[in-house]
């Protein structure tokens, strides 16, 4: 049977909903531990040089591993996982996470592997699953279902087996096209909770569908976000101390995966100092930047955005108060300058802004709920925690030290994903 469907009709999607709830109960009644141990298995079909090609892959399987998995879980439900497999003793009263039935999902199309982060969060509440996914995501998710497919355990200690395609049996992948608003509202109307991963046009379209009174809606928006150095961390980068050098490393490597589709990217580094402590900073970022890039060269570019790059390029390189740092090609750009505490729309493809102010707490009033993930290289601890209370009533999500921001974790978006795909029940 195929999993996943290129495209898919009005007919189609109605039988492959079909299909999926009639394993609702199947699903339910799987063991959590199970489900662990499968995944865990998973991993390591991915871990392997046949999706080395995969962007992200290696992130995706270490998540994938049964003691990650558990952490992610336990920490969304609070401590109370043991209450997905059985009603457990709350005072007194007993509490059940139940699943919510069918989950439904719109998956964005700037990480391919995002739909299985998607479907593996609701499939561990033990969720059936309905997922769009974008066209051009299509090929790699085929693989990895593929793979999944062939996943398979042994017996447990009560006879009972569970492989990949016992998990898919309560699952369906497909694409149609976004314009196609009927198809969007028979999906909707079919799920008992909606995720959307998107920009804001995508959101808006999809939570205007109409829905259940009783559907769950888990919305992960447009974000992008960004980093702070003290002066005690630039100076260690820009020194090529070890634990700086590591930073720069870390910084890079953030910046290379997803090559900054990811609203967990970096786009703009602010440093505290002066225009030549920031030009310091960006000579050091560049020199670390053309030894990772030789490792892991630029697959494609847009040429819309290779044209972006190179006007910026131009401008700053123009210009008495700005410098730039890059590659003969367009592998990388580092682009230098003394703003002060102001937002740049992001470019992606590897180019970072680096920006030097006096006082990093300035660039807190710029900051919106739409910053999700602030990495650090702040040894200043007081600075540190004034930061981090002052990102917190901002509305940043994540604070994070710089080679964590794209770490897939719990909570996400400032919520905890897991919990929201399950319903507590209480008895007493």
């Amino acid at each position: 049977m195929s999993w996943i469907h290129e495209r898919i009709d009005a007919t189609g999607l109605s039988a492959e909903a079909d299909r999926v709830e009639r394993a609702a109960d199947s699903a339910a009644a799987r063991r959590s531990t199970d489900l662990y141990r499968l995944f865990d298995a998973f991993a390591g079909k991915l871990a392997t040089p046949a999706f080395a090609d995969v962007e992200g892959i290696a992130f995706l399987a270490t998540w994938l591993r049964r003691k990650s998995l558990e952490s992610t879980v336990r920490a969304s439900l609070g401590g109370r996982d043991d209450a997905l497999d059985a009603f457990v003793t709350d005072g007194s009263r007993r509490l059940r996470a139940a699943p919510r039935g069918v989950v439904a999902h719109w998956i964005a199309g700037n990480i391919p592997t995002l739909a299985l982060f998607s479907f593996v969060l609701a499939a561990l509440a033990k969720n059936v699953n309905l997922v769009r996914v974008p066209k051009e995501s299509i090929g790699v998710v085929r693989r990895m279902l593929a793979a999944l497919e062939e996943t398979s355990l042994p017996a447990n200690a009560d006879g009972d087996a569970l492989s990949g395609r016992d998990l898919l049996e309560g699952a369906s992948f497909f694409y149609f096209p976004g314009e196609d608003r009927p198809l969007h509202a028979a999906l909707s109307l079919r799920a008992d909770a909606r995720v959307v991963w998107g920009g804001q046009e995508t959101l808006a379209s999809v939570l205007a569908l109409p829905r259940h009174e009783h559907c769950e809606d888990v919305v992960f928006g447009p974000k992008f976000s960004l980093g702070l150095v003290d002066a005690s961390g630039r100076s260690r980068v820009v020194g090529g101390a070890d634990d700086g050098g590591s930073a720069a490393r870390s910084l890079v490597r953030d910046v290379l995966l997803f090559d900054q589709a990811a609203c967990s990217s970096p786009h703009i580094i602010y440093v505290e100092g002066t225009l030549a402590d920031a030009r310091d900073f960006g000579r050091a970022l560049g020199a670390e930047f053309a030894k990772q890039t030789k490792r892991s060269p630029k697959r494609v570019i847009a040429e819309g955005t290779a044209a972006a790059i190179l006007r910026l390029r131009t401008e700053y390189a123009l210009a008495e108060e700005r410098d730039v740092f890059a590659s003969t090609g367009v592998d990388y750009t580092v682009l230098v300058d003394a703003d002060g505490p102001v937002l740049s729309e992001g470019v992606q493809s590897r180019t970072l802004f680096v920006r030097a102010v006096g006082d990093l707490r300035d660039v807190v009033h710029v900051v919106t709920p739409q910053v999700q993930t602030v990495g650090m290289l702040v040894d200043d601890t007081t600075l540190a925690a004034q930061l981090a209370e002052a990102l917190a009533r901002k509305g940043v999500s994540r604070l994070v030290r710089f080679g964590l921001m794209n770490v897939y974790d719990q909570p996400w978006d400032g919520l905890f994903a897991c919990d929201r795909f399950v319903r507590w029940l209480s008895w007493t």
